[in-house]
This record gives structure tokens, sequence and C-alpha cells, in this order.
């Protein structure tokens, strides 16, 4: 349960992920890593960097199975569910497109600025992630 939100880290998310998404603390992690993701493309689109994502869009999110079925990973790419649970299993890997020393001079987010913005972009509900 907890454990995987404890470990993420949305300052380096570069990993692989095996998360339930009927678990109220992975369906955080899983958003969160949804959101870093959109972030991070949209900071490798404005400063032209090269597009070494799977799917096109600078996107960081590689190799993603949702309930054992490939998913590809677009700019409307959302997780399933209420916004604090879902179903299933999603399976992922996610290596950052802010390459190189780009990826140092970058802003990261911060904990307080991923749940900002769920809070923004969600339902303007507090996420889970609060709510634990």
């Amino acid at each position: 349960g907890a454990s995987a939100y404890l470990r993420s880290s949305p300052a380096n998310p570069t990993g692989r992920y095996s998360l339930d998404l009927s678990e109220p603390s992975q369906y955080a992690v899983a958003t969160r890593l949804v959101f870093v993701c959109h972030w991070e493309s949209a900071v490798a689109k404005a400063a032209r960097l090269p597009d070494v994502s799977q799917h096109g869009g600078r996107l960081g999110l590689r190799n993603v199975t949702l309930n054992r079925s490939k998913q590809v990973v677009t700019d409307s790419f959302v997780l399933p569910g209420d916004g604090y649970v879902g179903e299933g299993m999603l399976h992922a890997d996610y290596s950052t497109p802010l390459i190189g020393r780009f990826r140092s001079k970058q802003p990261t987010l911060e904990p307080h600025q991923v749940l900002a913005l769920e809070y923004l972009f969600g339902d303007g509900e507090l996420g889970a992630t609060e709510r634990d």
C-alpha cells in the first residue's frame, strides 16, 4: 500500500512501476507519474529537445500496460478511475525526456506542486495523497 507512495519521487521518477490502482496510495503514485510525465513533456517541447519517447510527444511513460493490455500514451492520456482509485494493475517504465545537462537546469516538481496540479486539473478536491 503506502510503501509505493513513500518510495515515489516526483523530482526523479525514472524507473519501473507496477501499481495496483485499487489501492489509494498506489493510485496516487500513478497520478503523480502521469502529471510529471505531462509536465516534463511540456518543458521538453518548450526547449525543443529531441523526442526520444516511445510514441512521440516527448512523453516519458513507456511500455505501459493496464490489465495486461498495451496502452499508447499520448498528450491526452489519463488514468482510469474516479480520481482516488481505479481497477487493475498498471505497469510502466518512466524515462525522463529532459536529457543531459538540461535536466539539472530545469525546475522539478516538488510534492506540494504535484498536489496543486492535481487540485487544479482534477475535480477541485484534494487527492488521495492528502487524505491518506
